[in-house]
């Protein structure tokens, strides 16, 4: 962020020694002149400061072109600064002076009295004066929005106010007005003054924007361009700005070297088949959208929650006109970040060529050519004798740049991460402090860093630095760089009878049309007899169009030096491109990256079938890596020159390439095992050893699932196969059953693309061959994989956990949600469907606990005992303790709280299929926990949800907690019942009257007396005002409750008395005559005004006269009565119907 500029400096800048500032400072009493400098703080008269400060500040900007004129860029960006300062001051001013007040401020002079008072108040002229030349004034930048502005200033100017209210109310003239008047200076302060002084403000604004176009660069108020191409609208911004003097020598060579890059064209003529034109920069390029964060501390850039709330904009040669306008461009880096192809080298290319050369002083750094290990200053001087053939340090060329800001553009960070190995967390450090040490020095200097996203949270970035992302192709911008492409080719088109290439078809491609080169390349694969446009009429799958795709660019490429050769040869030369193009995809995929160094491609490929012949001639032999990769332009290279040598990274420009040849070569190898194992049963395993050592070496370090896309093409290339498809699902099957057996010839040993031990090499390629059975076979049985296991369940377990062993985190969660486990009866025995998941959003099954537990097996059949327990006490505790499990660990932790008082819960199955446990609602058989039924009816009840078995629910639980009640410590019982108790009371209502009684009956019997009574009472009485069933639907329930409530405490007994009354219930009045209401009035006061009110309204008497008539019939036997219920003999209740 730009630190804001005081008023007072902004004054000092921008009218230096001149007569207004003099004028100023004296009716500031030398306050502002002391303030820039620091000198002593004069109390000033500031009531009538304000129309002096309102006439200085229309002086100071309304003559700002011509105080402008004449200086560099960076040094007319300090003084736009400084003009907008004064504007925002002097808006408050005049909103001030122009507000009505009923008290004239201009006529109030200070008297001793008012000094004093405002010493005590903290409000003294003095701390006014302070208030205002320091004021944080807000500075408008590019990526700020003007309302964003607008909503800062507000802020500042109700701060203001209130400090000019405080100031005020200070003086003696405040007690001599009356409250009426006070409130008015009040409202007119705090809130007609900031709102007038905000609109002053945009009126100026707007007066600003025409004196210095940079203002209107920075609010995003210049028009936008009908068409963004090659950031045009960037370099007609920055001319109309007038700034800059001529060139000399040097800085005009640099100038033209970045100017020519506009006349030249991504690729190269050689990339293209014959007859093609390849679009120039100037002519093909398309501004992209992007997304800018300012605000990233203790975020990584490469995560995309970063940049969910950064909106997408459409204006990048007006935002970076604005920025490098601004200050804020030469404080930190400004770091462009976009995947493999979105184009951000050519956005370095075409800022550079587009930059006015009078203005800004461009350096283009490919960080690929120039010193790894070198400092940044060493790096740009590489940079400057590559473009122009002299020798310039760095100081003498940007101390000599006359008016231009330099900028500097270092192309290619990430390269320089990946291609030297090296740790460099501090590059982006390193830059913020030579950008700081050049404004030390008076050469100010702005820089931009391009980086693959994926690898930007390698180096840590500057709190200042602003980040822009590179958005992908919106369909229109697609289309629009169709339009341009087509018009270069069109006389291609006419002369070979070709189509041009259309929207519609290129909109069948997402994914690759929405990166510039990937756009290319399809174009150029089009370009060869419609090649592209034919493939999507033909539906084509996905797999079918990359391999047309890739064995089209091979053919090209091996056609251009194998003239005379036969199709057939041509056609092996190709594939033996692909196998090469295949073992890179590997060196990338079993290393967990999108990317392989030249060295572990050269001993990948040293060991792998594939290696390249080495060429003779003069030059020097080429790496396996170079031979093999060289060629092919949708194939990014990337180098970094270290200690004198030329270190090399290699990546697809589409991640989609890579995984599609690694699922090629898996499905040829396959193939070609499942052809050996047809031709001669056992030959893949015969005594020589195991001949899938290949297979193995390359499917053994990391889970296909791991990249979804290779198992997608997997299954695509499976329904083409020239293998019969029985004999590819048996092959991994029978691979997966030979595994405790196999032996290794050791060929391929020495191949390590990454550090495993031997199990866990083991258990990665169990796994892909578990993959590659879904795959091939359409899902398969653990039965299966093991025909020879007592319990496959228990197999099945142990592989389980041996994958999850050896994968990691983030590995093991890519195979849950790749493979979808269904467990499974067959002829009565266990077993378990295991099958790639098309639906990852779709739940699993439900847990079946018969399954768990092998219960079908238990006498009693499917149909299940009534219940069971589990052996042991599974003491989650231990066993998360024991095993360091996270996932098991965060569910043990949420049970935490309730496992001391339920625990036992979890260990009790009860199956409500059975005819006894389930007499409501639709038959469900699963069984499940005791302690499943209370967290659902828990959860029903704190979240409002309606439970559909709910009358199931409560009775499977009613019946378990009595039933197995042995199996329960009684600290267990009581806690279970008084939940189910407390739950009951608000699901009463919803269950019929009978099942309601069948469920106290089973709770109550055995129930300790106190609160689990109250909560039946208020269950009950909740039943029946809601429900209202006749005497006879209730009886036997009433019975049930009286039985509860004669011996129990007077409180409860009082509760079911009220509770009926005040659900419509008639009695007789009698009953009141039994209870000590003096007793229950001490313990609840509010019981007892609930009990007066129903009284009054079922029998229209006062209750405390009734109970005093009973008492004087009775005599005083009452009085002396404890606060409990009745015993049975003296129970009154004799209900007859509702009221």
């Amino acid at each position: 962020m730009v630190r804001p500029l005081r008023y007072a400096d902004a004054v000092a800048l921008l009218g230096g020694d001149s007569p207004a500032v003099a004028a100023l400072d004296r009716a500031l009493g030398g306050a502002l002149l002391a303030a820039t400098g620091g000198g002593v703080e004069v109390v000033a008269n500031l009531l009538g400061a304000r129309t002096e400060a309102v006439r200085v500040g229309h002086e100071l900007v309304g003559t700002l072109r011509d105080r402008i004129r004449g200086y560099s860029r960076f040094d007319r960006t300090e003084r736009l600064m400084a003009a907008h300062t004064v504007v925002v001051i002097t808006s408050f001013f005049e909103a001030l002076n122009e507000t009505p007040l009923p008290i004239d401020l201009r006529a109030v002079e200070l008297t001793a009295e008012d000094q004093l008072r405002l010493a005590r108040t903290g409000a003294s002229e003095r701390s006014m004066v302070r208030s205002l030349l320091n004021a944080p004034v807000p500075i408008p930048g590019p990526g700020m929005a003007f309302e964003t502005v607008l909503e800062c200033l507000e802020t500042v100017y109700r701060q203001l106010a209130a400090d000019w209210l405080a100031f005020v109310g200070g003086l003696a003239v405040w007690d001599r007005i009356d409250e009426t008047n006070q409130r008015a200076v009040r409202t007119a302060l705090i809130e007609a003054v900031p709102g007038d002084a905000k609109a002053r403000y945009e009126i100026q604004y707007r007066q600003l924007a025409l004196d210095a176009p940079e203002f209107a660069l920075w609010a995003g108020q210049q028009e936008h361009q009908a068409t963004r191409r090659s950031l045009a609208a960037l370099e007609s911004a920055l001319r109309d700005l007038s700034v800059g003097r001529a060139l000399d020598d040097r800085r005009a060579a640099l100038a033209r070297f970045h100017r020519a890059a506009l006349t030249r064209s991504v690729l190269s003529e050689r990339d293209a088949p014959d007859g093609v034109v390849i679009p120039t920069l100037l002519a093909s390029y398309i501004d992209p959208d992007y997304r800018v964060v300012t605000d990233h501390a203790g975020c990584s850039p490469a995560s995309e929650s970063l940049w969910e709330s950064a909106a997408v904009a459409t204006d990048l040669a007006t935002y970076l006109a604005g920025y490098l306008t601004s200050a804020v461009a030469t404080e930190a880096p400004m770091v462009v970040l976009g995947q493999p192809g979105a184009g951000k080298s050519v956005l370095t290319r075409i800022l550079a060529a587009r930059l006015p050369a009078e203005q800004f002083l461009a350096v283009r750094v490919e960080l690929r050519e120039v010193p790894a290990d070198a400092d940044v200053q060493d790096q740009v001087e590489h940079a400057i004798r590559m473009a122009t053939g002299h020798r310039i340090s760095w100081p003498d060329l940007s101390g000599n740049a006359g008016d231009a800001l330099p900028v500097i553009l270092l192309d290619g960070f990430d390269e320089l991460l990946q291609a030297t190995g090296v740790s460099q967390t501090d590059y982006l450090q390193r830059v913020s402090r030579f950008q700081e040490r050049e404004a030390i020095q008076g050469r100010p200097v702005a820089v931009v860093v391009t980086s693959r996203t994926a690898v930007a949270d390698r180096a840590r970035t500057p709190a200042a630095s602003v980040l822009l992302r590179l958005e992908p192709f919106r369909p229109e911008q697609a289309d629009e760089w169709l339009r341009i492409w087509n018009h270069a080719n069109e006389d291609r088109w006419a002369s070979g009878g070709l189509k041009a290439l259309d929207q519609a078809t290129v909109r069948r491609l997402p994914d690759l049309s929405a990166q510039p080169l990937m756009l290319l390349m399809l174009a150029l694969y089009d370009a060869d007899s419609n090649a592209l446009q034919r493939q999507i009429e033909s539906d084509l799958d996905e797999a079918g169009l990359y391999e047309q795709l890739l064995r089209t660019f091979a053919a090209r490429e091996v056609g251009k030096g194998s003239d005379g050769r036969s199709d057939a040869a041509i056609g092996k030369m190709v594939d033996d491109e692909l196998l090469r193009l295949s073992v890179v995809a590997f060196a990338m995929f079993n290393r967990g990256r999108q990317w392989v160094t030249e060295a572990e491609l050269d001993a990948d490929l040293k060991v792998l079938p594939g290696e390249p012949t080495r060429q003779g001639g003069l030059r020097a032999d080429l790496g396996g890596g170079e031979t093999a990769l060289g060629r092919f332009f949708f194939i990014q290279r990337a180098r970094a020159v270290r200690e004198g040598r030329t270190l090399s990274t290699y990546e697809f420009l589409h991640a989609t390439f890579g995984e599609y040849l690694v699922a090629r070569l898996v499905h040829r190898l396959m193939t070609d095992l499942a052809a050996l194992e047809r031709a001669s049963v056992g030959v893949a395993f015969d005594a020589g050893g195991c001949k899938d050592g290949l297979v193995h070496a390359l499917l053994s370090f990391a889970p296909l699932a791991t990249r979804g896309p290779v198992l997608t093409f997997l299954r695509e290339l499976a329904t083409r196969t020239r293998s019969g498809p029985d004999e590819l699902a048996a092959l991994p099957v029978l691979l997966f059953t030979r595994l405790e057996s196999r032996t290794d010839d050791g060929k391929y040993a020495v191949y390590q693309p990454a550090p495993l031990s031997a199990w866990s090499r083991h258990g990665r390629y169990s796994l892909n061959l578990l993959l590659l059975a879904t795959v091939y076979g359409g899902g398969v049985r653990a039965g299966v994989l093991f025909p020879d296991a007592a319990d496959v369940v228990v197999s099945w377990r142990r592989y389980a956990h041996l994958w999850r062993a050896a994968l990691t985190a983030e590995e093991w969660s890519t195979v849950l949600y790749a493979v979808r486990v269904c467990h499974r009866w067959v002829d009565g025995v266990r077993d378990l469907t295991i099958d790639l998941d098309t639906e990852p959003e779709r739940p699993v099954d439900p847990i079946d606990l018969f399954w768990m537990y092998d219960v079908a097996a238990m006498p009693g059949g499917s149909d299940g005992p009534r219940g069971w327990r589990s052996d042991g006490t599974h003491d989650l505790a231990r066993h998360v303790a024991f095993t360091g499990d996270a996932a098991t660990g965060i569910a043990a932790q949420g049970l935490e709280p309730i496992f001391p008082y339920l625990a036992e819960l979890a260990l009790v199955m009860v199956s409500p299929a059975h005819r006894d446990w389930d007499r409501t609602g639709t038959p469900d058989p699963r069984p499940r926990t005791v302690l499943h039924d209370l967290l659902r009816l828990t959860v029903a009840r704190a979240t409002g949800t309606p439970l559909d078995d709910l009358s199931r629910t409560y009775l499977t639980l009613s019946k378990a907690l009595n039933r197995w009640r042995g199996a329960f410590s009684a600290g267990t019982s009581r806690a279970a019942r008084a939940m189910v108790l407390s739950h009951l009371r608000d699901h009463a209502r919803e269950l019929p009257t009978a099942d309601l009684d069948e469920i106290l009956a089973l709770l109550v019997d055995g129930s300790t007396r106190g609160r689990d009574d109250e909560l039946v009472v208020d269950a009950v009485v909740d039943h029946v005002a809601v429900v209202r069933p006749a005497a006879d639907e209730w009886a036997e329930l009433r019975q049930r409750v009286e039985g509860i409530v004669v011996g129990s405490t007077g409180r409860t007994y009082v509760l079911w008395l009220v509770g009926l009354l005040e659900a419509g219930v008639r009695m007789d009045a009698a009953a009141i005559e039994l209870v000590s209401w003096d007793e229950i009035e001490r313990q609840d006061p509010r019981l007892v005004a609930r009990a007066r009110a129903a009284f009054r309204l079922a029998f229209d008497r006062d209750l405390d006269e009734e109970v005093a008539v009973m008492r004087s019939l009775i005599g005083d036997s009452g009085r002396g009565r404890a606060a409990s219920a009745p015993t049975r003999g003296e129970h009154p209740f004799e209900f007859e119907a509702f009221s």
